[in-house]
């Protein structure tokens, strides 16, 4: 069965819900492609924090909106190109958790299908007629 997952990507910029958290610190908000399914915020996070470099700063998502919390003057040439990797690197993270839960599952189903089959012959082959009484 195909995923209906798309990668996700960091669209534009939303000045409207930027805000200065303690100058010059600002909640620099992107908007993404598309609404992130359940887990892909999860997995945004956990390889944001794995990533390190120098002047790194908090990050986020809230909805379908990614938000850094930096200096305004250091997100293109300094942040957006990371929050840009994140993002690539969840994307591929994302879609090897879709495949190998789709390979857990055919194989759930072939497990199921050979136990099926074991029941058959079993019920095939026992004799589940009550014991004689009379000997």
């Amino acid at each position: 069965m195909p995923h209906s997952f798309q990668d996700i990507k960091i669209t534009g910029l939303i000045p409207g819900q930027c805000y200065t958290v303690e100058h010059p610190v600002v909640r620099v908000c992107f908007q993404l492609s598309s609404p992130p399914v359940v887990g892909w915020s999860f997995m945004f996070t956990h390889h944001w924090q794995a990533m390190q470099y120098a002047g790194k700063c908090r990050a986020g998502m809230e909805g379908d909106v990614l938000w850094i919390e930096c200096d305004p003057a250091e997100v293109a040439e300094r942040h957006l190109p990371l929050l840009r990797r994140t993002v690539e690197q969840t994307n591929t993270s994302f879609w090897d958790t879709i495949q190998s839960r789709a390979e857990a599952s055919r194989h759930r189903q072939e497990l199921d299908q050979q136990t099926r089959a074991k029941l058959d012959q079993l019920a095939a082959t026992i004799d589940l007629r009550p014991p004689d009484s009379s000997v």
